[in-house]
C-alpha cells in the first residue's frame, strides 16, 4: 500500500516515476472503479498491467485526474491509454 501512495504522490508531482510504479498505480485506480473486493482488485491489476502496460504519461495523468470519477474515466481516458500494438513478421 505504501508503494501505491508514494507512486501516486510521485505521479502528481511529476517526478520521474519508475514505469512499474506508474503501471501499478494507474491499473489500481482503474480496477477500483470495477470492484471493491481486494482479491478481485488484485486480479484486475495483474490483468490490467499485462493488457495496458507500459502506461504512457498522458494515460497516467488522465487516470489520475479521473480517480474519483469512475463513470467518465474509461470514456475520457481511452484515447490516451490505447495504443496500436506492433505486429511481428508473419502476423497479418
Amino acid at each position: 500500500m505504501r508503494t501505491l501512495v508514494v507512486g501516486a504522490i510521485a505521479l502528481a508531482a511529476g517526478c520521474d516515476t519508475p514505469q512499474a510504479v506508474t503501471d501499478e498505480v494507474a491499473c489500481t485506480t482503474v480496477c477500483k472503479c470495477f470492484t471493491s473486493l481486494p482479491s478481485e482488485q488484485d486480479e484486475c491489476v495483474t490483468d490490467c498491467i499485462g493488457d495496458l502496460g507500459p502506461v504512457s504519461d498522458p494515460c497516467a495523468a488522465c487516470i489520475a485526474e479521473h480517480a474519483n470519477a469512475c463513470s467518465t474515466l474509461i470514456a475520457d481516458c481511452q484515447a490516451q491509454c490505447t495504443s496500436a500494438q506492433p505486429t511481428t513478421g508473419g502476423e497479418r
